[in-house]
């Protein structure tokens, strides 16, 4: 073969590869991918990142929407650096069995906060009750899994 092939096949097998890779990724690492791309926009207070792991009509417990949650992320990222982790570890992905487009991970939260570099980290006051778990409901849409509620057990 030419160099000029050679170098075209290698070319295309590394654009089709990391494709191929993706297509073969179960709807529960996909459900995980959504689960860390959150908890890394948190860590990078990134409340966008954390918005585009939601469907459009999230909702969580004390009339959290949406819109009130991004603006509280907004808020909360603009004054702390957080550190994050989600257990167990890996996640466990409930599939429903009668809605293919359905899911459910119950989690733990443990979260640290600080206000700058050069400070120790603390606990948030909330991890207590984060600790008692939370269950995430994802839906399928047109952009992946997405998470539509959170709710405390």
């Amino acid at each position: 073969m030419s160099p000029r092939v050679l170098a075209a096949v290698a070319a295309a097998l590394l654009v089709l590869l990391p494709l191929g890779w993706w297509l073969l990724r179960s709807d529960e690492d996909r459900i995980r991918a959504v689960m860390a791309e959150a908890e890394a926009a948190v860590e990078e207070r990134n409340p966008q990142g954390v918005m585009d792991t939601l469907t459009q009509d999230f909702t969580a417990p004390r009339g959290v929407t949406r819109d009130s949650l991004h603006d509280a992320l907004n808020r909360w990222l603009f004054t702390y650096q957080v550190d994050v982790e989600l257990t167990p570890n890996p996640l466990e992905v409930h599939l429903n069995p009668d809605h293919d487009d359905e899911a459910t991970v119950t989690f733990h939260v443990r979260a640290r906060v600080r206000q700058r570099n050069d400070e120790p980290w603390t606990e948030w006051q909330s991890t207590r009750e984060l600790q008692r778990g939370l269950i995430a409901t994802f839906r399928r849409t047109d952009e992946g899994w997405r998470i539509r509620r959170v709710d405390a057990p």
